[in-house]
């Protein structure tokens, strides 16, 4: 006495099910003879489980569990008690179960970074129980996941060029005027299609006697969990394998131009619809400084997903986000890097950069950045800027 079933699906080319369309397939099964089976209960369901550890290996260690639903789709499948009487009978029956609009991605997740260890996993799964009758019979369960692809997001940053910048000035107590070191960069859109072209041109500029030993791009992805939707427990980071780059020194009182054309992998995609997790993603450009000087970081922020519900832009002039910091290292009781944040208008650069017609510094700035794999680190004394590359893992 038996029973056999197997769950087919009809997934699209690229193996993954949308929101907002039906989950189609079917349902084969065979019962052996004298297997009487009530009903089949079918369904759909959609959860998110997550185990959050702080302080692990510690006395104050603590473990905080939550989970979530995101959907149930039941449909029960009556079976004929004269069908069951004698001989093994092969069966099957069509589903369809419409997944919602507004679910997350799926999800398998694992780290330790720092105090954290993070378990998160998103799953959805179609499940076949059989409902058996007799005394000294047990019901029967099978299950089979599929993955879904949620990309569709709401933009919340400009679809138009826009334009950071972030200045810090460090202390040399015996040079003449101030010790600036500028990161400007333009970003033909914060809003990128899951495959499509990311396109960010930069320049560094180097107002100091020191020599800047390298300028470092690369693709961060952000993964922030929640105990609930209002208390974030902690934030994980990750560079994305072979989307970075690395350029030689800067001298002093020089600076170094560059254009940035990523295309972007399939699979990358905003994570949203969910309270547990989320994630994003951000294009970070360091001047690396020598010690005691912190290094200068721009951080630029993205959203990659297929937008939705986009508002119209009434002003077409690209945005400015510019920031200053301060660096002391010879007080005994400044810090470094310790320094407040300002927001001002950019220097009279940027403003002719306004002004310009395609707002594109790709043809300005020249020389494009390949992106791949990288040598070592052996260029601090080059007085070159000079393109390489490395390879991040993950």
């Amino acid at each position: 006495m038996g029973i056999y079933c197997e769950i087919d699906t009809q997934t699209s080319h690229c193996g993954f099910f949308v929101p907002g369309r039906p989950v189609t397939g079917v349902l084969r099964y065979t019962l052996d003879e004298g297997t009487c089976v009530e009903n089949i209960i079918l369904s759909l369901k959609g959860v998110g489980n997550q185990i959050v550890i702080k302080d692990h290996y510690q006395k104050t260690e603590k473990k905080y569990y939550c989970d979530e639903e995101y959907v149930y789709i039941t449909s029960v499948i009556k079976i004929d008690e004269n069908e069951n009487v004698s001989g093994a009978r092969k069966y099957q029956t069509e589903f369809n179960f419409p997944l919602p609009t507004n679910i997350p991605s799926s999800l398998d997740y694992k780290e330790e970074q720092g105090d954290f260890i993070v378990s998160s996993k998103i799953s959805y799964n179609i499940r076949a129980k059989f409902i058996v009758q007799g005394r000294f019979s047990f019901n029967k369960k099978f299950t089979k996941e599929i993955q879904v692809a949620s990309t569709a997001i709401t933009p919340t940053l400009p679809m138009i060029p826009n334009i950071y910048g972030q200045r810090k000035k460090l202390f040399q107590p015996f040079t003449k005027g101030q010790s600036i070191v500028d990161i400007k960069a333009i970003v033909q859109s914060s809003v990128v299609l899951p495959g499509g072209k990311l396109e960010i041109a930069y320049e560094v500029q180097n107002d100091t006697n020191l020599v800047v030993k390298a300028i470092k791009t690369k693709l961060v992805e952000i993964y922030d969990f929640f105990y609930d939707k209002y208390y974030p427990m902690c934030q994980m980071t990750h560079n994305v394998t072979d989307l970075d780059s690395k350029t030689g020194a800067v001298k002093s009182r020089d600076s170094f131009k560059s254009a940035v054309e990523i295309m972007l992998p399939f699979e990358l995609h905003n994570m949203v619809h969910s309270q547990l997790v989320k994630r994003s993603y951000v294009f970070l450009i360091t001047a690396k400084l020598p010690s005691p000087h912190r290094d200068v970081k721009l951080e630029i922020p993205l959203e990659i997903g297929n937008p939705v519900h986009i508002e119209n832009v009434s002003n077409d002039r690209p945005q400015i986000v510019y920031t200053t910091t301060e660096d002391c290292v010879s007080d005994k009781n400044a810090s470094i890097g310790a320094a407040g944040t300002s927001c001002g208008p950019p220097p009279s650069y940027w403003q002719s950069i306004e002004e310009r017609d395609s707002l594109s510094l790709v043809e300005d700035f020249g020389k494009k950045v390949d992106l791949g794999s990288d040598e070592e680190d052996n260029d601090s004394n080059e007085t070159n800027a000079t393109t390489s590359k490395k390879g991040l893992t993950r």
